[in-house]
């Protein structure tokens, strides 16, 4: 056996069921002596000893390192508040550590990328936001700027959302709401130039309005307008077309412009992509109730406890969209007590417009959002119940179990 020491880097050949690197056939390091992105041992750890070697743990300044005796046997295990180390006859001594203890959730910030000069001091109209914005004109690509304010005015951030094609930009409203929430905004405009000189708003623009009014609902922030620019002209979702005013004797103003950007990277190789590893960590994370937000590949970026899931817009709304904003989460876990919570949560995810993975129900059940997905209309022109009756007959569910 041989000691690692602090500051050594080495080259594993991936990771074992338990998450430790593998060096070499046989052989592997725990998983809090390394760092898995520099390959650097950030502690003296000493290999894993072989089964049947006897193992006395030893617990020193927050390192776990394995004391080695000369007596053989079966091996033992022996319990801590550090984890269980296992000897055994067959396959290697490890920690096994409960699931998503080396989990660190990222975290997003805005940042300061650049500055623009307008002739406005402050954004109280369309026409305004649309002045201050009046520089996109001159970019060849479509960009979508927000621009979140107070309720006098004053503009509390010009973010750059997305930079876009010739024809066509992007947009996350959910992130953006998020960002306005954070940054204790009271409107938001969105703002985008036409690179094709044509000011006219496009259907995908008039939806932006309609869907950024349903996210912004009960949140207490207020979807001002979309806006649409060109050189000489602008068109408001709200106004129309409108000629810029003429200079007047205003002093301009410097604005600064923001991006949000990762400043701490989620750590850990925890995937929720199956039911039982999504469980446990649900049940260790949020054991009440509530949502496990995820990233792309399905890896846990953040989590909200809910109780009650019949409140789940208003004011949690409020918190959730905080927190995905923060996360840059881009679906979610539910773990709900039964099925009668799946209508709310399908709506909830359905106004958000954010992947809803599964519901992971506390009687055992875990139903896909693939499952579900089908309701996404039918909840627009039934009734509640009907819906919910139509949607537990969809998944099997005996009437005697929803039923009154």
């Amino acid at each position: 056996m041989r000691t690692s020491k602090a500051g050594e880097t080495f080259t594993h050949k991936g990771y074992d069921d338990e998450g430790n690197a593998i060096i070499k056939d046989g052989i592997t390091y725990k998983v809090p002596a390394f760092d898995r992105d520099q390959k650097v041992m950030v502690d003296d750890y000493i290999e894993t000893p072989e089964a049947g070697e006897n193992v006395d743990e030893v617990v020193s300044e927050n390192k776990v390192l394995f004391k080695y005796g000369e007596k053989k046997g079966k091996g033992k295990e022996v319990s801590t508040d550090k984890g269980r180390v296992n000897t055994g006859n067959a396959g290697h001594a490890g920690i096994h550590r409960a699931i998503g203890d080396d989990i660190e959730y990222p975290e997003i910030a805005s940042q300061k990328t650049g500055a623009i000069k307008a002739n406005v001091q402050k954004v109280n109209s369309s026409e305004d936001a649309a002045v201050l914005a009046r520089h996109l004109a001159d970019h060849a690509q479509e960009q979508i700027l927000a621009i979140l304010t107070n309720r006098a005015g004053k503009v509390i951030s010009v973010h750059r959302h997305t930079i876009g094609t010739a024809t066509v930009s992007p947009v996350d409203v959910k992130l953006i709401a998020g960002l306005a929430l954070n940054k204790g905004a009271a409107r938001v405009y969105f703002v985008h130039n036409h690179p094709s000189g044509n000011v006219a708003l496009s259907s995908d623009d008039s939806r932006l309005y309609e869907r950024g009014i349903n996210i912004f609902k009960g949140t207490g922030v207020e979807m001002a307008d979309v806006i649409a620019i060109t050189d000489s002209e602008y068109e408001s979702a709200v106004g129309g077309t409108n000629k810029y005013p003429e200079p007047g004797q205003q002093k301009g103003k410097s604005f600064q412009v923001e991006e949000r950007r990762i400043i701490k990277k989620r750590r850990g190789d925890l995937k929720l992509s199956k039911e039982k590893p999504a469980r446990e960590y649900a049940e260790k994370v949020i054991p009440g109730g509530g949502i496990i937000f995820v990233d792309v590949k399905l890896m846990p970026v953040g989590h909200f406890e809910i109780t009650n899931f019949g409140k789940i817009r208003g004011h949690l709304q409020t918190e959730i969209l905080k927190r995905i904003e923060k996360s840059n989460a881009t679906g979610f876990f539910a773990y709900a007590q039964n099925e009668k919570d799946i209508g709310n949560i399908k709506r909830f995810a359905n106004a958000l417009q954010i992947n809803l993975v599964s519901v992971l129900t506390k009687d055992g059940k875990d139903i896909p959002g693939s499952a579900i997905a089908e309701y996404d209309v039918t909840f627009d022109f039934m009734g509640g119940q009907q819906v919910y009756e139509r949607l537990m007959q969809k998944l099997n569910v005996p009437e005697s179990a929803y039923s009154d």
